[in-house]
């Protein structure tokens, strides 16, 4: 009786150890699962964009593609009001999705950001260039995305729509595009919104 017990016992247990063996490699095989678009899994994102699916918010996508009209006369603000360092928050469909990032528009056009994302290894550091037009300011930037083992799959590029109500505080409408390495580019796989607010010097 031992004995059958032991062997079915063992027998489970190759299973359950086939099974985690199955589940990992497969893991390798797609973008991380830990990282989500206003509540869509990163990978199920792609994929629903892949067959044509947009999940992004019609509103916010039209909002993002008028703001890069050509027209460059009567800039509502100034590219010099950007610059500085924002604390951003970009909210998530629950507390535990919401994240935070640190902005830096810098002379030129230049933009940098990281955020409290990175703890989790599934993205980098962001870089991108930003102006503004008659029909308010754009910035587009990018950010590598990794899977579980840290291999680069891949990188999400985000084209905002910004808003200044003030000189210390901003709004933005963003689209989310995902560019594979070799320059394949598929649209509008998400869309979102965040606040950021100026850092200033502050006293002891």
């Amino acid at each position: 009786m031992n004995n059958i017990i032991n062997k079915i016992t063992m027998a489970l247990t190759l299973l359950l150890t086939a099974v985690c063996l199955t589940g990992t490699a497969g893991a390798q095989d797609r973008p991380s699962s830990s990282r989500y678009l206003n509540g869509v899994d990163l990978a199920t994102a792609i994929e629903a964009a892949r067959s044509g699916r947009v999940a992004g918010d019609p509103k916010i996508l039209a909002e993002v593609k008028s703001i890069y009209s050509p027209d460059r006369e009567n800039p509502l603000v100034s590219e010099l009001q950007l610059i500085g360092t924002w604390n951003v928050t970009v909210p998530g469909p629950t507390p535990e999705e919401t994240f935070y990032s640190l902005q830096t528009f810098g002379l030129g056009g230049t933009f940098s950001e990281t955020s409290s994302l990175l703890g989790h290894l599934s993205e980098g550091p962001a870089h991108g260039v930003y102006e503004c037009r008659a029909r308010g300011c754009t910035l587009t930037f990018e950010v590598f995305e990794f899977m579980p083992d840290g291999t680069a799959y891949g990188k999400l590029r985000l084209r905002n729509a910004l808003t200044l109500p003030n000189l210390n505080h901003f709004t933005s409408n963003f689209a989310v595009d995902f560019v594979e390495f070799d320059g394949t580019v598929i649209p509008d796989i998400g869309t979102g919104t965040l606040a950021g607010e100026r850092m200033r010097v502050r006293g002891l």
